[in-house]
């Protein structure tokens, strides 16, 4: 029954004929209305204006049909992930039951405010999505994992990268632009709104297709002095096959660096960029 709860009732009978008692399971089944999964995983009060600041992107690209599941629920504390969601089926179960559930869908937009939330399991969930030719778009900010974590094996980077020694935050500074990769073709103009701390650059591996970069600097631990820093900036970027696309910013950072109607060049193009990743590299349709 879709749209409505569901019951599965089961009991046993051995070979003496006794019976045992009967078991039941309730569940809700959604029925799936367009091609595309949009997952909101963004953690505490500012989960519905997320929400809201990409889907209002997408409905202007004339995106407006898609699915929507909210899965963020749970904490994630002490750097450990969350839990997975209870909006999806027990974890025990994810083969076959959620793959098979989310290969339903043709496309999955993804955001989410932390790495150690339900991406983790993304791996073990998808098989059959990206198996039956699945695009999926990613929106995490990136603080530091360690190499060991099991995310890389999912995410188009090799690793996250750690501070240099004696450095105690990556900065990127207030105004400054995001720098798109020589090999995209007129890309979108995009520029930080504030300071921005806790972000880490991620590091390709050599068939990783970079897309954007962004201008870190460090401080220096004991003194606040900001240095330049030379060494990896990348925030954005898709595997080889352009299945999965990775945006390491807060779409929120790059909305808008001035309320001044006549000063249109402070304003980030954030539906170009949907339209450079989701619709022409992902291939996103409605």
């Amino acid at each position: 029954n879709l749209d409505a709860e569901n019951v599965f009732f089961i009991r046993s009978i051995d070979n003496s004929e006794a019976v045992s008692e009967v078991i039941s399971h309730t569940w809700f089944v959604k029925q799936q209305t367009s091609r595309i999964l949009f997952l909101n995983d963004f953690f505490g009060t500012q989960k519905d204006n997320r929400a809201s600041l990409h889907t209002n992107i997408l409905n202007e690209l004339g995106i407006t049909q898609f699915d929507y599941i909210d899965i963020s629920d749970g904490s994630a504390t002490g750097g450990r992930r969350v839990p997975l969601t209870n909006a999806f089926p027990e974890r025990s179960i994810s083969s076959p039951t959620t793959n098979k559930m989310l290969a339903e869908w043709d496309y999955i937009y993804w955001i989410s405010d932390n790495l150690d939330r339900n991406i983790g399991y993304a791996l073990e969930l998808t098989l059959d999505f990206f198996e039956q030719g699945g695009t999926m778009f990613v929106n995490i900010p990136v603080k530091f994992i360690p190499d060991d974590n099991p995310l890389l094996d999912f995410l188009p980077f090799e690793r996250v990268q750690p501070l240099p020694t004696n450095q105690s935050a990556f900065i990127i500074q207030s105004g400054s632009e995001v720098e798109a990769s020589p090999e995209l073709t007129d890309p979108p103009f995009l520029r930080f709104r504030r300071n921005l701390l806790g972000i880490h650059p991620i590091v390709p591996f050599t068939d990783t297709i970079s897309l954007f970069e962004a201008s870190f600097k460090t401080r220096e631990s004991g003194t606040n002095i900001i240095r330049d820093y030379n060494g990896p900036k990348l925030i954005s970027a898709t595997n080889p096959d352009q299945s999965l696309v990775f945006f390491g910013i807060d779409f929120d950072e790059l909305r808008k660096v001035s309320d001044d109607p006549d000063n249109p060049q402070n304003m980030s193009d954030l539906a170009g960029l949907l339209q450079l990743l989701v619709i022409e590299t992902l291939g996103f349709q409605q």
